[in-house]
């Protein structure tokens, strides 16, 4: 994560260079964050949320904020490509941008239209630099210059989103809104203007991460061990997370290729 002051907003920045050699459709499984992507090259189609067949991509804006994401989504680059990205902290985007998150939920935006300001400052930092660790440096700067004088996401909403991360056993909406003093309704409000999902469904896309996390660091475990690891009851219950939240069955999601994410040049 970016230092402070952009840490309390932004959980990474990142940039992707690729020469169109391995550009088939990749999934995107939700991860509990907004995003803003810059296109500096090339051109990128990809499905909605929720709707992640690899045909009938369309074509995005160049400079797109990408809400939060109830259910997969595939991107395929058209050629070479050179992208820079902003993955919002989860309750980092209504803080960032002025508007609640729940706007955007399963939406993808042009940047233009949800927040001209930034997308110009980002633009001009970026003209003319074609160096990934320069252009990520240029977008840390331009982000500073942004969020100066902001408020941080709310303390409340963000120790709730640090203890559903955690994925602490027992956890319960009940309980996450007790420990604040709230009622479950206040929380559900809070969540839909801060986070723009339930806190419910961010639990559960955090379990479907996490099994991800465990399936690529441990090729060779069993699908009901990665299950027991991610606190899953029964590998069942992990296969219908995935067919909801990834749109296809765990072994599927193992082969997929992932050149997008592979090869991205983070700055943390």
């Amino acid at each position: 994560m970016p230092p402070p002051p952009v840490g309390d907003f932004v959980r990474r920045i990142w940039a992707l260079d690729l020469d169109g050699t391995d550009a088939g459709p990749e999934r995107i499984v939700p991860d509990g964050c907004c995003e803003i992507v810059l296109t500096l090259q090339g051109e990128v189609r990809g499905s909605f949320p929720g709707r992640a067949a690899p045909d009938g991509l369309v074509r995005r804006p160049a400079d797109i904020l990408v809400g939060q994401a109830t259910g997969a989504v595939v991107v395929q680059p058209l050629g070479p490509v050179r992208l820079l990205g902003i993955r919002l902290r989860t309750a980092g985007a209504a803080a960032l941008l002025g508007f609640p998150a729940a706007e955007c939920t399963d939406r993808i935006v042009d940047l233009a239209d949800a927040a001209p300001g930034l997308r110009s400052s980002l633009r001009a930092a970026v003209d003319g630099i074609r160096e990934p660790d320069a252009a990520l440096a240029a977008v840390a700067a331009a982000l500073r210059r942004f969020v100066a004088g902001r408020t941080p996401p709310a303390a409340e909403i963000s120790s709730v989103v640090g203890a559903i991360r955690a994925l602490r056993p027992g956890l319960t909406v009940h309980g996450l809104a007790r420990g604040l003093q709230w009622s479950e309704r206040r929380l559900q409000r809070a969540f839909a203007a801060d986070v723009g999902i339930p806190p419910k469904l961010l639990h559960r896309i955090t379990r479907v991460q996490r099994a991800l996390a465990l399936a690529g660091a441990r090729p060779d475990d069993t699908w009901a061990a990665i299950a027991a690891r991610a606190g899953y009851a029964d590998q069942p219950h992990l296969v219908r997370d995935f067919a909801e939240l990834a749109g296809c069955r765990p072994s599927s999601i193992r082969a997929d290729p992932a050149p997008l994410r592979d090869r991205m040049i983070r700055y943390d």
